[in-house]
């Protein structure tokens, strides 16, 4: 999860059209891992908890509130990509 790590920490430095757009200074956020059937990996702030062979965990989900997603497949030191949902 290293790159997850990478991403998560990206976070405090992501800047888009000039403005800010990360949470208030001291302000952490939870992120849960997924990967789509097709390979892309995200980040993403909404998660479901799931059960299998008596295993247990959560995994990102993207729902109607769903705020934050980070892509994260690819190089991460370039290709990271945060995406923030106006759920209005």
């Amino acid at each position: 999860m290293a790159n997850a790590h990478c991403a998560i920490q990206s976070l405090n430095n992501l800047t888009r059209h000039g403005r800010g757009i990360v949470p208030p200074e001291n302000t952490n956020m939870k992120l849960y891992y997924h990967q789509t059937d097709g390979g892309a990996k995200y980040l993403m702030d909404t998660y479901i908890n799931w059960k299998h062979n008596g295993k247990k965990g959560k995994e990102g989900v993207w729902n109607d509130n769903t705020k934050y997603v980070v892509r994260i497949d690819g190089d991460i030191t370039k290709d990271a990509e945060l995406t923030i949902r106006d759920n209005k």
